[in-house]
């Protein structure tokens, strides 16, 4: 009888053992996970920060542009005054 009983509870420890380790093995996923987020959170802020240079810097390129365009308009009409002009 005492090594049936024994039985059992080594049964049930073990159960127990396996269902803890299952736990832990899972909290310590969910850790591994939560730190990966973090790591690509900031690798994401990093990202938008440079796409947000790279905007404002299009912007620029986008604004000379449109000055040399003009200037270049302005340009084309004076020539072609100074040719009418002879």
């Amino acid at each position: 009888k005492t090594c049936s009983t024994d039985r059992e509870m080594l049964t049930r420890e073990r159960t127990e053992l396996q269902d803890e380790c299952q736990k832990l093995n899972g909290e310590k996923e969910i850790e591994e996970l939560r730190e990966k987020n973090k790591e690509l959170l900031t690798e994401k802020e990093l990202l938008v920060q440079r796409k947000e240079k790279s905007e404002t810097k299009l912007v620029e390129i986008i604004k000379e542009k449109e000055s040399l365009c003009a200037e270049t308009e302005q340009l084309a009409s004076s020539i072609e005054r100074l040719k009418s002009d002879f």
